[in-house]
């Protein structure tokens, strides 16, 4: 059962995630990775709620492994985010956008991850 868990968590998070950035890039263009900042900020989310939620026996461990191996694992992409910076810092007129959407999303993960385990203690 649990790699089944994971499995369906991946499975569900893969596809938020296309879905995700394939409405960001229609939306917003390209400039911005929006998508990405999108789902690597909700992910924070929600893993601060399960973790949270789990510490206190509020959900099986099958759903951690759902909602937070597989889910948010699928969901999140932090090499992707990485990259999206570097591409923007070689060239010369993004580098100040790389730098304040790359600390921006890390500053706001963190807050968000936060928000999560006090909602869910």
């Amino acid at each position: 059962m649990t790699v089944v868990m994971v499995i369906i968590g991946g499975a569900t998070g893969a596809l938020a995630r296309y879905y995700s950035e394939r409405f960001s890039v229609r939306r917003f263009g390209e400039r911005v990775p929006y998508g990405t900042a999108f789902v690597n900020l909700l992910g924070a989310f929600i893993l601060g709620l399960v973790f949270a939620l789990a510490r206190r026996g509020a959900i099986s461990h099958d759903l951690l492994l759902l909602l937070g191996t597989g889910f948010c694992g699928a969901l999140t992409t932090f090499s992707g985010f990485m990259g999206q910076i570097e591409n923007r810092l070689r060239h010369k007129a993004n580098r100040q956008l790389a730098i304040t959407y790359g600390a921006s999303v890390m500053v706001l993960g963190i807050a968000l991850a936060a928000l999560g385990l006090r909602l869910g203690s």
